[in-house]
């Protein structure tokens, strides 16, 4: 990815522009490593940590996480040009921006890219430990390894149910964030970009407040019926924007799910943290993982219907999803004593 970012910065300084095309691989090759870091950094975190650090890690990361992505937003909003006197909607309020800050181009945007991977590596490569468990690596074919994976979650039948149900949450979040959201705001709401941005930091801030609280709020429960009132309460807030029409019910919606889907996040890698070593934790988040972009790529193959793109019609997309968690919540109850 690194050298698509550079390939970019180069053809752009030649150019003096970026093709479109170039932009969308740098994209694809970004959800490409996403999927990739994630679960690599987990299996990290669960390595250099001990069970009794499994919360505060997978809170820590979480935490982290949606910082940097409101800090990057705010980083990009600047680089993408700002003018002294220009007024900005955020959650309803009009902000004067007093200074100006020159437009950088893309290619310019690229170079800082990579710069931020480079600096990354190094800031890596300076980190030392000692694992407190006993390292075994796994020299097998990688078919054999994924095989591994399928065959632990096949004696655990308890573990891939909650896996999967409790990953359903994230599941239509990101069918939200990349083909509803506009939809929604521009067809049902009829408002512009401000709502949409203001809803992208509604939701940061919710899981910013879950991964500093959610441990806190459900300390006398278990893991499991925690994330189920997390499914139960995502059902609600799509049920209410699917069938209202309001900005502000609309930006509580955002603020909740941020707490909703980084709440069970956190939770979810709490316990299998818990419940699956860290020598074969990589092939069963591989399962989940698959499992979770097929369940993605039905419900973005379903959405992307014609009828759900006229008029107010993508709302019933919204009660769908809800009732996609609600499902999964009533699945993980029945799985309930078990886990």
């Amino acid at each position: 990815m690194r050298n698509y970012i550079a390939g970019c910065f180069d053809l752009g300084y030649y150019c003096g522009s970026v093709p479109l095309s170039m932009v969308a691989l740098v994209f694809v090759t970004t959800m490409f490593n996403y999927n990739i870091h994630f679960g690599a950094l987990y299996a990290f975190g669960q390595e250099l940590s001990k069970p009794s650090q499994y919360g505060k890690i997978s809170s820590y990361l979480e935490i982290q996480n949606q910082a940097t992505s409101i800090f990057s937003g705010a980083f990009a909003a600047l680089l993408t040009g700002i003018v002294a006197g220009q007024k900005i909607n955020i959650v309803g309020m009009n902000l004067e921006i007093p200074f100006n800050f020159q437009k950088w181009e893309m290619h310019q945007i690229f170079l800082l890219d990579g710069i931020t991977y480079g600096i990354s590596i190094f800031l890596v490569s300076l980190i030392r430990y000692k694992s407190p468990v006993e390292r075994v690596i796994d020299t097998s074919p990688i078919i054999m390894r994924i095989k591994t994976g399928i065959a632990f979650l096949k004696k655990h039948p308890a573990i891939f149910s909650f896996g999967n149900y409790s990953y359903s949450i994230f599941v239509i979040l990101m069918v939200q964030v990349f083909m509803l959201l506009p939809l929604y705001v521009k067809h049902h709401l009829e408002q512009g970009s401000d709502v949409y941005a203001s809803a992208e930091v509604l939701y940061s801030a919710g899981a910013m407040m879950a991964g500093l609280f959610i441990r806190k709020i459900f300390r006398n429960r278990n893991t499991v019926f925690s994330v189920v009132v997390l499914l139960v309460v995502t059902s609600l807030i799509f049920y209410m924007v699917a069938f209202t029409k309001s900005v502000g019910i609309f930006y509580i919606f955002s603020f909740i799910i941020g707490i909703t889907n980084a709440g069970a996040r956190v939770l979810r890698t709490t316990y299998l943290f818990s419940h699956v070593s860290n020598d074969i934790i990589g092939r069963t988040n591989s399962v989940f993982n698959v499992i979770n972009i097929l369940l993605r790529s039905l419900l973005l193959l379903l959405f992307s219907l014609t009828w759900f793109h006229g008029d107010s019609n993508i709302t019933w997309a919204y009660a769908i999803c809800g009732t996609f968690t609600l499902v999964s919540a009533y699945l993980l109850m029945r799985n309930y004593n078990k886990l």
